[in-house]
């Protein structure tokens, strides 16, 4: 009989090891992203790249191995493409640059863990600046100079793994 209430008082006192919490992807979360970029401007048939930084805010909700969440995207970028083109009649340079991006999404995925396989759909928002200088030479000499802005919205969707 003592022996088992030596052995009860012992195993009282030694650690209790276990598997910790589970992960959980539910939260909100702030970030910030910093790289390059490239683009193909279809207007002066030529490319560009620059450098780009910005943001991303977002919830996620987890419920059993689902994952729903909203997230929003944005950055500045300074990709700029350039085209120039020299013929006997005339001279024409043109530039395309990309100044802003944002996105709004809607996500969904499945966690295993610390790995979360989602796919995101919603809709993207871009700022392009273009212009245009067409110079002729004598005998009718002429300069022609076009600029404009544009604002486009394009749906977005993808699949991305994540991992903390």
């Amino acid at each position: 009989m003592s022996l088992a209430v030596v052995g009860g008082v012992a195993a009282a006192d030694l650690p209790v090891y276990g598997k910790g919490p589970a992960w959980s992807w539910t939260g909100c979360y702030v970030g910030a992203q910093a790289g390059g970029g490239a683009m193909s401007d279809p207007w002066t048939s030529s490319r560009g790249v620059g450098a780009l930084g910005g943001g991303q805010v977002g919830c996620n909700y987890q419920t059993g191995h689902l994952v729903f969440g909203i997230e929003g995207d944005g950055w500045a970028s300074g990709i700029i493409a350039k085209h120039h083109e020299q013929v006997p009649t005339n001279d024409f340079s043109s530039q395309t640059s990309n100044r802003w991006d944002f996105d709004v999404a809607l996500r969904a995925g499945i966690a295993m863990d610390r790995a979360l396989i989602y796919g995101k759909a919603g809709a993207v928002w871009s700022r392009h600046d273009m212009s245009s200088v067409n110079t002729q030479p004598p005998p009718f000499p002429s300069t022609q100079v076009q600029s404009g802005s544009a604002t486009l919205e394009h749906s977005a969707k993808r699949l991305n793994r994540g991992f903390p």
